[in-house]
């Protein structure tokens, strides 16, 4: 199955969301990928300064970043959802129910595990969300690129 465009989530698209959203455009330039939030929390905010340096060294750039919240709109036109937990799963089909079907974990391909937010955690804990965010992307890529 090919995918135009994916729209990656996490809860406030400050760390997970941005981050994964980047791996996987690395990964698969064709398609179009972008981000959001579950939240209305943290709307406008730039990504924090550990996620743009872990970014930046990867060869990343999320400087221009900056929070937005996911409304059903943005998700209808996404081919694919990616969220980073199974109660975010839940809250897109509360929010989109007609997307519950193409609303899968980032880590769909790594065992279904939820990536933990690191927001306001240890550089370790950023770290240890990032690779697991490069895996995942890794995981897709396997599966989507042409």
């Amino acid at each position: 199955m090919r995918f135009a465009s994916a729209l990656v989530l996490c809860r406030a698209n400050l760390c997970r969301s941005p981050l994964g959203a980047a791996l996987l455009q690395r990964r698969l330039p064709a398609m179009e990928i972008q981000s959001a939030g579950l939240s209305a929390v943290r709307e406008g905010e730039a990504a924090p300064a550990e996620v743009q340096a872990l970014a930046r060294g990867a060869g990343l750039e999320l400087s221009a970043h900056r929070a937005r919240v996911a409304t059903p709109e943005m998700i209808a036109n996404h081919d694919l959802v990616l969220v980073m937990s199974a109660s975010q799963r839940q809250a897109v089909s509360e929010l989109a129910p007609f997307a519950t079907g193409k609303t899968l974990l980032f880590a769909h391909w790594l065992d279904g595990i939820d990536i933990p937010d690191p927001y306001r955690k240890s550089l370790d804990a950023h770290r240890q969300v990032f690779v697991m965010l490069s895996d995942a992307a890794d995981a897709w890529h396997r599966r989507l690129a042409p």
